[in-house]
């Protein structure tokens, strides 16, 4: 599962979705509420951005995956180290590319 940055949209993943594909892994990339393909409307209401991450698992395990990695980068590293002690079953791993440990408080700090 492949949670991307912000502001973007799960399109920058793709070439790496195809390069896993290829090797034979199921890749997932989705947008976030409100980003890339997501309509504008829900941005709003994304104040639980580990939800979506949780979704994006479910979906797999849906799909028949039965080991689920969530890798995300930036905006989604921190999405996937806030998700994975929600997804059920636990994930096979966790990846996060640069993400912030905390997204609340960096925002905080920035404005300040």
């Amino acid at each position: 599962m492949l949670a991307h940055e912000s502001p973007s949209d799960l399109c920058p993943w793709l070439p790496f979705a195809k390069t896993l594909a290829d090797k034979g892994y199921r890749a997932f990339a989705f947008d976030f509420r409100g980003s890339g393909a997501s309509a504008a409307q829900f941005a709003a209401k994304a104040t639980r951005n580990d939800l979506d991450v949780v979704g994006a698992a479910a979906e797999l395990r849906q799909l028949g995956a039965k080991k689920v990695f969530l890798v995300g980068g930036s905006f989604g590293g921190a999405a996937v180290m806030a998700a994975a002690p929600e997804v059920d079953p636990q994930p096979a791993g966790v990846i996060s590319l640069s993400g912030e440990p905390d997204l609340s408080a960096r925002c905080r700090q920035l404005l300040a």
